[in-house]
C-alpha cells in the first residue's frame, strides 16, 4: 500500500479496514463514536473476532451513547480475547458500579474521537461503524465521509491516547511495541475541554492566522464561533480567499430546521464563500490552508467539538498530501451550490432557540472554570502513565509552574 492514503469513498474504506484487520499480527484498537447492528458493523466485529482468535490484541472502545452493537458478536469477540467497552455511561447504575460520580459534568463528556490503530498502520477519519457510512455495495450512501491511512507514523502518540482512556475508567491495556518512522510533519491532537485540552482548537486557530493565500472549510456541522469567525475576518482583511463547504442535508436533530442562511450569515457578511453539499449528509471534518497543511478527523466546526466533545485529528505538513485533499475538496464543491439566504419561519425559529438554549446549558455544565485547580492536576498530574515519556517530561515542567499555567487554561470561543 501507499504510505498515506486518503479515502472519500465508504465502500472502499471498509473493504481497506477489513483487509488491514484480516491480516492484522499484532494488535486492533479502535476508539470510535457510534457502533450500529446492521452489515458493515457485523462484518467488523466477526473480522475483529477472527483477528482475536488469531492472537491479536483487540480492543474497541465506543462511546455509551450510541454503542448499539450486535450483542451476540460482542460476547463472540471477547469470548476470544478482545477486549469490548462502552465509554463514559450516562446511566447513573452504570456509572455506580463503575466507580464513577454519578451527579458529574463528565456525563456530558462524549467520546467523538474516530480512530484505528492496526498493527503499525493508522487510521483516522470521519466514518463510523455502520452502513450509513458505506457505499451501495455494503451500506445505503447515507453520508459522505473522508479517511486517512498511513503507516508507521505517531502510533505512540495514538497509543498514548487509548491508555490514558482506559486508565480514566480503571482498566489497563497491554500496550505492544510498534515500530514508527519519527516524522515531525504528522501530529496527533487531542481536545478534551473537560479535562482542559485545546490541541485541536489552538492549532485551527494557528493555521488561519499564517495563511498566506487559501483557506477552506470542508464542515458538514457548522456553527458560528466566534473566535473562528474574527480570524477568518482578519484573514480575509489579508486579502486571503475563504470558502466553506457544508452539508445541506444533516442527520442530527439539533440541526434539522437550521439553514445554511441562518447558520452562516456572519460568514457571508464577512466575506466567506459559502457553498452546500446537497447529495449526501457531508460528513467530512477538515481545515486545509495554503497549499501546505491541513487538519482532519473527528473535529466539527460546532459549539459541541470547540467546547464540549472529546475529538482526535490528525495535523499534516506535506505539500503533496496537502495537493490530494485539495483535489478531493475541489471535487467536493463542484458538487454543490452557493447558499441562497432566505429568513427562518417562526416555527423554525422556535426550534432554533431551544436549542441555543440547550447549547448554553450544556457549555455551562462543562464549564471547569471554578475549579480549575483540581481539573488541571487530573488532566496533567493524576493522569501520568510510563508510556506517555514526551507528556511526562511536559507534566513535570508544569507541576513547578502550576499557578503560572492557570491564566492560560481556559479557552473562551469569545475571546
Amino acid at each position: 500500500m501507499d504510505m498515506v492514503e486518503l479515502i472519500d469513498d465508504g465502500d472502499q474504506f471498509f473493504e481497506r479496514l477489513w483487509d488491514v484487520i484480516d491480516n492484522a499480527k499484532i494488535c486492533c484498537w479502535i476508539l470510535t463514536y457510534h457502533i450500529g447492528n446492521d452489515l458493515i458493523a457485523n462484518k467488523t466485529l466477526k473480522k475483529l473476532a477472527d483477528a482475536a482468535e488469531r492472537g491479536v490484541n483487540v480492543v474497541l472502545m465506543v462511546d455509551w451513547l450510541n454503542y448499539w452493537p450486535n450483542y451476540a458478536l460482542i460476547k463472540e469477540l471477547e469470548s476470544k480475547g478482545g477486549t469490548v467497552r462502552a465509554v463514559n455511561p450516562m446511566d447513573p447504575w452504570r456509572r455506580y458500579i463503575g466507580g464513577q460520580e454519578i451527579f458529574s459534568r463528565e456525563v456530558f463528556e462524549r467520546y467523538h474521537e474516530k480512530v484505528f490503530v492496526i498493527d503499525d498502520l493508522m487510521i483516522i477519519g470521519s466514518a463510523n461503524l455502520d452502513s450509513d457510512y458505506g457505499g451501495a455495495k455494503y451500506g445505503n450512501s447515507n453520508f459522505y465521509d473522508l479517511n486517512i491511512i498511513f503507516k508507521k507514523k505517531c502510533i505512540e502518540e495514538a497509543q498514548t491516547a487509548f491508555d490514558i482512556l482506559s486508565t480514566r475508567y480503571d482498566w489497563y491495556l497491554k500496550i505492544p511495541k510498534i515500530e514508527e518512522i519519527p516524522d515531525e510533519n504528522y501530529e496527533i491532537l487531542v481536545s478534551e475541554p473537560y479535562y482542559m485540552r485545546w490541541e485541536i482548537q489552538e492549532r485551527i486557530l494557528d493555521m488561519i492566522k499564517n495563511a498566506k493565500s487559501k483557506i477552506t472549510l470542508v464542515q458538514g456541522y457548522y456553527y458560528n464561533i466566534p473566535k473562528v469567525t474574527k480570524a477568518l475576518k482578519q484573514a480575509i482583511d489579508r486579502g486571503i480567499e475563504v470558502d466553506l463547504l457544508t452539508s445541506k442535508k444533516r442527520d442530527q436533530p439539533v440541526y434539522k430546521f437550521f439553514l445554511n442562511s441562518w447558520l452562516t450569515k456572519h460568514f457571508k457578511d464577512i466575506g466567506v464563500n459559502v457553498y452546500e453539499f446537497d447529495e449526501q449528509v457531508l460528513h467530512m471534518k477538515a481545515y486545509i490552508c495554503d497549499d501546505r497543511e491541513f487538519t482532519i478527523g473527528s473535529f466539527n466546526n460546532d459549539i459541541w467539538s470547540w467546547q464540549i466533545n472529546n475529538e482526535l485529528n490528525l495535523y499534516v505538513n506535506d505539500k503533496v498530501l496537502t495537493k490530494r485533499l485539495i483535489d478531493i475538496s475541489n471535487k467536493v464543491k463542484s458538487r454543490s451550490t452557493p447558499v441562497q439566504y432566505r429568513n427562518h419561519t417562526f416555527k423554525e425559529m422556535l426550534y432554533i432557540r431551544f436549542w441555543e438554549v440547550f447549547y448554553f446549558l450544556s457549555m455551562k455544565a462543562m464549564d471547569t472554570a471554578s475549579e480549575y485547580k483540581l481539573y488541571f492536576e487530573q488532566a496533567f498530574i493524576n493522569d501520568s502513565k510510563p508510556l506517555a515519556v514526551k507528556l511526562e517530561k511536559k507534566r513535570e515542567k508544569v507541576k513547578k509552574n502550576m499557578y503560572n499555567y492557570f491564566s492560560l487554561i481556559k479557552f473562551d470561543l469569545y475571546e
